[in-house]
């Protein structure tokens, strides 16, 4: 079940999967009507929509953006804004800034200076304003009480549970919902040395996916068996990328239209859809959000949650390392594996190499023969 958070009181709203766009919601009218009388009818300052994951809530705050009686109410002044997990505060400020007061402005110095100088104008111009904030996950205080909920069926740490040990395990999640999930399911009703366990595991150096590799399997596992062949290729493409970090959108796309045979179009779309379904984030160096569009990839960035690109690198190397489509030598190898070199004069069969070792001389390095890619 859905519901809208206010200020000052909780209203309960019906829960919608339909995907379709919104002037044709008719299975949204209560909830709409719900958020209406909310927005309309009472002094607040603030609602909060939220449901599980597919729920319908980009859905009905859509609608709820186009609807007639809003937009004569607020005047037309709706703004809608997606907030991807890389958006910092300032910067919805400044986006804010730009689509309420219709103009460009100079980056502000600070959250405190682009709060102070948005209000003013706000309260200067006197008129109501809707603003709408989409696919919002904020901060290490939501990530902890997911984890808490999965943990101990709470939203915060019980008294009688080493608080330290618990945030330093939730931690290392990186604030991704479904290792939030796997990890806190696996650790509910544990003792504290399995607390330990984990904890030590983590300062071995292990991933997340090294030892929670069969919960996150079944958590992703429909997301990637949806994915057509040609996009799951692409998906697995992206394990052989620096993972946190943002790399920018250019170099994928022209590994994906020369190797994957793409148009440059069609790679751009593969893109977007794997950011859809979070499976990579993707940012601009811009605030202006129309940049987020193929003719101006050199402008964007993707970037990968740890666990997703383990997932990647483990699907995408389970053939035979002879076999394998590509291969990467990482910086864990700390040089050339020396299982490799065993293979002699045999050809690999993959299409693309990933070093991340850092500098080897000639010394370190072995002659390797693939096929040539036409």
């Amino acid at each position: 079940m859905a519901s809208v958070d206010l200020v000052d009181s909780t209203v309960m709203v019906k829960e919608s999967t339909d995907s379709r766009k919104s002037e044709f919601c008719v299975g949204l009218r209560k909830s709409i009507g719900d958020l209406k009388e909310v927005l309309l009818g009472r002094e607040v300052s603030a609602v909060g929509v939220h449901c599980i994951g597919g729920g319908g809530k980009t859905t009905l705050a859509l609608a709820l953006s186009n609807d007639p009686q809003i937009k004569d109410y607020f005047k037309n002044n709706v703004i809608f804004i997606n907030v991807s997990q890389s958006l910092n505060l300032k910067e919805i400020l400044e986006i804010m800034w730009e689509k309420i007061i219709k103009k460009k402005r100079t980056e502000f110095q600070n959250v405190e200076d682009g709060y102070v100088q948005l209000q003013q104008h706000l309260l200067k111009e006197s008129k109501p304003t809707l603003v709408i904030l989409d696919d919002v996950w904020s901060n290490r205080a939501d990530a902890l009480s997911l984890f808490c909920f999965w943990a101990f069926g709470q939203t915060s740490i019980p008294s009688t549970m080493d608080s330290s040990l618990v945030k330093e395990v939730q931690e290392k999640c990186g604030g991704l919902p479904l290792a939030l999930k796997v990890i806190g399911s696996s650790l509910h009703g544990q003792p504290h040395v399995a607390w330990e366990r984990e904890k030590n595991n983590i300062s071995k150096g292990e991933t997340i996916f090294d030892y929670h590799k069969e919960g996150l399997l079944r958590c992703f596992q429909p997301s990637i068996d949806s994915l057509d062949d040609i996009v799951k290729e692409c998906f697995l493409d992206l394990g052989l990328f620096p993972g946190n970090r943002k790399i920018c959108v250019d170099a994928l796309l022209d590994t994906w239209v020369n190797v994957r045979k793409l148009e440059w179009q069609d790679s751009f779309a593969i893109l977007s859809m794997l950011a859809r379904r979070n499976l990579l984030n993707l940012t601009s160096d811009r605030r202006n959000t129309k940049t987020l569009n193929y003719r101006n990839a050199s402008k964007l960035y993707f970037s990968q949650h740890d666990v997703i690109q383990d997932l990647s690198l483990y699907l995408g190397s389970q053939d035979n390392v002879l076999h394998r489509k590509r291969l990467l030598m990482s910086s864990k190898d700390n040089g050339f594996p020396e299982k490799w070199k065993s293979f002699g004069d045999i050809a690999f069969d993959a299409q693309i190499v990933s070093i991340h070792t850092g500098p080897m001389d000639e010394t370190q390095w072995h002659e390797m023969n693939f096929p040539k890619i036409l």
